[in-house]
């Protein structure tokens, strides 16, 4: 043959595509088994075999041009579904780890508790080994900011709890609700990992109260239904004592569930207490929308018009791409803001659900003009709006509260580490160029994704991990973990 056709040590060495294949261990290529018992064998190992037929040494003859092409083919399987694909090889075995003392747990509700508190099931208390008086950590995933993730002490263990419970009025800075959310609760069982959570994610420390994406002290927490409804304020107030006070009120009281029912007597008051639940800005937006419905009004147009927006909602990924674009690009430096600069990029995706008209300005925003802003550098011309002004103008254009109310500190922040360059081309650190922006021109055929990484910064004349962050993820062979 003029071709010599190698099957590598792909541990040692980076080759090109057309000079070599790489053969992946079975552990990263197993097949699944059939509800029949049918085993069925993953793709890529489906072609090698069909690879390996055509090399078969009983052949008085091999079709030299069906063996590259199909070389090419599992090439381009392995590059596709290891390398390109949303979940590539660096983020699930280098960002993605399995931690100590960790489940998922289903939440619920509890106003009795404290809202720097939860409460926890037997079974969670038996699998973590913890008691009351230990602190947890939690998350809801995604993690869209940090007020996503808090370090909660375990007030009382429940036997009759599945799960985990918090305040209610937390649920707000985890974007979530009590409809069969689950999260993420790690017992940290390093006394320094500990201390640094207590400063970062408890709820009493670092201003965690507050929401730190908007100008000036606005609490993080739920304010409306209940307490409205009980006529109790908590806007004011700035400890957890305080507010615990304010909750404990507003639970008790007989009349919280009174102000906010809805009387189905007959049509007329259905809608009187429809009017008065959203006067009182405890729940509802465009309560006309709603009676032109319960009215039977609603023309087809209408229910076209409601079908895009919930269509535009359902394409939030298109904002999830700002984060994952400024993070690739900043997270060394300033993630804090990059998320609670994109965080109004979901949300305003999210709620356009109740308004058609802006749903699709919002979406037109975000699929071109936003991108096109964090792209644009900043030119001499003092006539021209510049980075920050045009996103400015774009945050305010996707309307409140997501837009007027950004914290321009945040943005300045932001575009001062971006510079003159334009965001697709500002380098992050490796591990997260790799994890985010991986396209090859050539085929690394190690099963390693962290002697990938770590090649290649040696290949640029790096001599470790090129920051913080990324050190935290490789394998240190003198310390040893």
């Amino acid at each position: 043959s003029d071709k010599m056709l190698k099957v590598l040590d792909f541990d040692n060495m980076l080759v090109n595509k057309e000079e070599a294949f790489a053969l992946l261990p079975y552990r990263m290529r197993k097949g699944f088994r059939m509800n029949s018992g049918k085993m069925v064998e993953s793709r890529l190992t489906r072609n090698y075999q069909k690879l390996s037929d055509m090399l078969d040494k009983d052949k008085k003859e091999w079709d030299h041009n069906a063996i590259v092409e199909q070389i090419s083919k599992i090439n381009r399987i392995i590059n596709k579904e290891y390398f390109e694909s949303k979940d590539n090889i660096f983020k699930k075995t280098l960002m993605t780890r399995a931690v100590r003392y960790s489940t998922t747990a289903i939440w619920t509700p509890d106003p009795r508790l404290s809202v720097e508190s939860i409460a926890v099931s037997e079974e969670i208390r038996e699998a973590l080994k913890i008691e009351e008086g230990d602190y947890l950590l939690i998350w809801r995933d995604p993690v869209l900011r940090d007020a996503g993730v808090r370090y909660m002490k375990v007030e009382r263990i429940d036997p009759e709890l599945t799960g985990i419970a918090i305040n209610p009025v937390l649920a707000k800075g985890f974007d979530g609700d009590f409809d069969g959310d689950t999260v993420a609760v790690v017992k940290i069982d390093s006394e320094e990992a500990e201390k640094d959570a207590i400063k970062k994610f408890a709820v009493a420390n670092d201003n965690n109260l507050f929401d730190s994406g908007r100008p000036g002290e606005q609490l993080l927490l739920n304010k409306k239904l209940d307490l409205i409804s009980a006529g109790v304020d908590i806007s004011n107030e700035r400890t957890v004592s305080d507010i615990d006070k304010k909750l404990r009120k507003a639970f008790k009281n007989d009349y919280v569930l009174d102000n906010a029912t809805i009387c189905l007597r007959d049509e007329g008051t259905v809608k009187q207490s429809l009017k008065r639940i959203s006067d009182s800005g405890a729940k509802g937006g465009d309560l006309n929308a709603y009676i032109l419905y319960f009215d039977g009004k609603a023309t087809d147009n209408n229910r076209l018009a409601v079908q895009k927006a919930t269509a535009i909602k359902a394409a939030v990924g298109i904002a999830g791409m700002y984060s994952q674009q400024l993070m690739r690009a900043l997270r060394d430096v300033c993630p804090k803001e990059v998320l609670e600069l994109t965080y109004p990029n979901t949300q305003a995706l999210l709620q356009a659900k109740h308004d058609p008209e802006r749903a699709v300005t919002v979406y037109k925003i975000l699929q071109n003009r936003l991108m096109n802003a964090w792209n644009y550098v900043d030119s001499d011309n003092k006539d021209k709006p510049s980075r920050k002004d045009r996103i400015i103008k774009i945050y305010k254009d996707l309307g409140q509260p997501f837009g007027e109310e950004i914290d321009e500190a945040h943005l300045n922040k932001v575009c001062d580490e971006l510079g003159n360059n334009k965001l697709k081309d500002r380098k992050g650190a490796y591990l997260d160029e790799f994890a985010y922006n991986c396209k090859f021109d050539y085929y690394d055929v190690s099963c390693s994704a962290e002697s990938i990484l770590k090649r290649r910064m040696e290949a640029d004349g790096k001599t470790g991990a090129d920051s913080e962050y990324c050190k935290l993820f490789l394998y240190d062979e003198k310390d040893g973990k």
